[in-house]
């Protein structure tokens, strides 16, 4: 088990919370320093956790490349519909 006496661990730990929208963690975060309460993690859990995170993240990366490829710009004047509508 590691003891977070670390704030980049206690900023990393947060940011993964957040990307993944992790409420139950997020809330416990939010109880308190995590440092100043000498917050223990088991290693794996922290592993699992940025292993989670980061796939999240591709996801993210993923479907931002995805909108970029495609764009969901359709153009379309109006004036163009009605003077098909009126021929």
């Amino acid at each position: 088990m590691l003891k977070v006496t670390s704030f980049v661990i206690n900023t990393r730990v947060l940011a993964c919370a957040r990307l993944l929208r992790n409420h139950e963690l997020l809330a416990k975060l939010s109880s308190g320093e995590t440092i100043a309460n000498n917050a223990i993690y088991r290693k794996s859990c922290l592993t699992a956790l940025y292993n989670r995170a980061r796939s999240a993240e591709r996801r993210v990366d993923l479907k931002r490349q995805d909108r970029k490829r495609h764009p969901r710009n359709y153009p379309c004047r109006i004036d163009s519909v009605h003077k098909v509508k009126e021929e």
